[in-house]
């Protein structure tokens, strides 16, 4: 449920937003998940179903890492807004390893959604730590 802590954020303008990996090691299933998140304590994020909702509208930029901990696994995530793929992020060398998209500059508008999914292109492929960043310009 999105209450108190959405609608404050809304009043306050567009604020950095920031999620990081939550739990122990994940091993995502081969056709992909959101990766479980929480809110960071520096850059608050409201979060729900492991997804951002943004609070505020404007430019900001993206950015999303991944570490992986398996040698020879292969491991691909995507930063989506609203569903739509907008960022890669790509491990296809030995372990462990942190892979970070490349920064994507978009506009964002209140209330949409961010998320990082992960899948799995080869053998098992634990995520040790991530996080999805948003940076207003």
């Amino acid at each position: 449920m999105i209450g108190p802590r959405y609608r404050a954020a809304r009043t306050r303008g567009l604020q950095r937003q920031k999620a990081v990996k939550t739990g122990t090691n994940w091993n995502p299933p081969q056709a992909g998940a959101r990766m479980p998140i929480a809110s960071d304590t520096t850059y608050p994020a409201v979060i729900s179903s492991d997804t951002i909702i943004a609070a505020g509208t404007g430019p900001v930029t993206l950015t999303g890492s991944i570490t992986w901990n398996r040698s020879g696994a292969w491991a691909r995530a995507y930063i989506r807004v609203n569903g739509t793929q907008v960022a890669t992020i790509v491990n296809s060398t030995s372990t462990p390893v942190t892979s970070t998209s490349t920064p994507v500059a978009r506009t964002i508008n209140d209330g949409d959604t961010i998320d990082l999914w992960v899948e799995l292109v080869t053998t098992a492929n634990e995520i040790i730590s991530g996080y999805i960043d948003m940076i207003p310009t």
